[in-house]
């Protein structure tokens, strides 16, 4: 059985964080993760 992990990631006008975020997310040993980005 696979587990999906979603991570949202909210903001408030810190756009220049999203890529060194973004990235952490992505090299965890997941393998199924949705990520979902709100800036508001």
């Amino acid at each position: 059985m696979s587990v999906k992990v979603s991570v949202i990631i909210p903001s408030l006008n810190s756009i220049n964080y999203y890529d060194e975020c973004i990235k952490s997310v992505i090299n965890q040993s997941l393998k199924e993760i949705e990520i979902i980005c709100v800036d508001a």
